[in-house]
């Protein structure tokens, strides 16, 4: 779909018969034509009755949890009606679509090679995608991308970044597995939290972000799943 430079100057398309540059019939259909085109590209982002889509198309809604996508899982057409998107599944059945809701915009990038890093950057490895790098100290990376052996830092040409692991097994190296609950910063079960606590989730939705304690107490016996940002869901960079 071609998307139309939106007229901004409506000035000269609601000039009055009588006036000294009179609004034409055709000046007029190209306004309305311009005004539809950019609707209509605007519109195709969202979640639309009765439509087709294709796997991997990806769709929005002001009634999903804020900040949040549909990625469609299947090709097929969506229902009459639109679905729950506050579901507690993280699959949600549309017509004959899947839909898989998932957190948009995580912040994780692909590490690259000599490359400057600014503190809380975050990066994913080619060859250990089940953890992410947070920047704590800026600088250039190094010319090949580093193994990850800690589960605390890591030293990469002068930047040293923290291991946060986002998947329930994160593999540091060939001899050792470590639980995604057994990380530091990783959420837990029945664990007592206080005010300020930063705790990370296992679901990959939810890379780059994480919890934060704002009432103490303690943790239930499941991870929560389907989080919305509601004031608790945070990204290290924003």
């Amino acid at each position: 779909m071609q998307i139309p430079k939106f007229i901004k100057n409506i000035k000269k398309y609601f000039m009055y018969e009588g006036s000294a540059t009179p609004t034409t019939q055709d000046d007029l259909q190209a306004y309305m034509k311009n005004e539809h085109e950019t609707l209509e590209c605007l519109v195709d982002g969202l979640w639309q009755p009765e439509t087709e889509y294709q796997e991997g198309h990806i769709v929005r809604s002001p009634n999903m949890a804020a900040g949040f996508i549909a990625v469609a899982k299947n090709a097929g057409y969506s229902a009459t009606n639109e679905p729950d998107w506050n579901t507690n599944a993280r699959e949600v059945i549309d017509g004959s679509i899947t839909w898989i809701k998932k957190k948009q915009d995580s912040g994780v990038g692909s590490w690259e090679a000599s490359k400057e890093y600014k503190v809380n950057d975050t990066v994913q490895l080619a060859n250990n995608s089940a953890v992410f790098l947070l920047c704590t100290t800026s600088g250039i990376s190094a010319v090949s991308e580093p193994a990850v052996t800690s589960q605390s830092s890591v030293t990469d040409g002068s930047v040293t970044w923290k291991v946060v692991a986002y998947n329930k097994v994160a593999v540091l190296n060939s001899a050792e597995l470590i639980e995604g609950k057994n990380i530091p910063d990783c959420w837990k079960s029945n664990e007592s939290v206080a005010v300020g606590t930063i705790r990370f989730l296992s679901d990959p939705a939810y890379a780059g972000y994480y919890l934060k304690c704002v009432q103490a107490g303690t943790t239930g016996s499941n991870e929560p799943t389907n989080v919305d940002s509601g004031g608790l869901l945070y990204r290290w960079n924003s």
